[in-house]
């Protein structure tokens, strides 16, 4: 049976940390998001699968590398287990958006259906897109090209 559409918020925002007030979630989570960003970049030097360079391309190349870690089961061996991965793809993709595509930027925002919970995106005018991770790409039917994260790049930043 399906969770009602509540229950999926109330179960998000179990996830979500907790803060006293939007300046120190700001600190808090753009200080996150440049640590996994760091090691994603740390990570990569070297693999020769995938460049740091924030471009929409490099995009592609990201998702190609986590399938690739993904089918090795290997997300631990380059310091990162799957789900920090996916928040650093996450991040990276927000991170191209903001430097490729005119307007967007940072934002930290308290989640809408629990106080004092925060999350972390980007957007720009009336658009906003909050980045927790890419969670299991491998599970997605509609991914079979590898290509999810470019595909989505390409919507928001048209």
């Amino acid at each position: 049976m399906a969770k009602d559409k509540a229950q999926v918020a109330l179960d998000h925002a179990d996830d979500l940390p907790e803060f006293n007030d939007a300046e120190s979630a700001g600190r808090e989570l753009f200080r996150k998001r440049d640590e996994v960003l760091r090691l994603l970049d740390t990570a990569s030097a070297g693999t020769g699968t995938f460049n740091a360079d924030y471009s929409p391309d490099s995009l592609v190349a990201l998702e190609g590398w986590y399938f690739e870690l993904w089918e090795h089961q290997s997300f631990f061996e380059m310091g990162m287990g799957r789900s920090e991965f996916e928040t650093a793809m996450a991040f990276y993709f927000g991170e191209t958006l903001v430097r490729n595509v005119e307007g967007f930027e940072w934002l930290v925002e308290e989640y809408a259906f629990l106080p004092d919970r925060y999350e972390i995106g980007v957007g720009r005018e009336r658009l906003k897109i909050m980045l927790s991770r890419f969670t299991d790409l491998f599970a997605r039917p509609n991914n079979v090209n590898r290509d999810s994260i470019h595909r989505a790049y390409r919507k928001y930043a048209g």
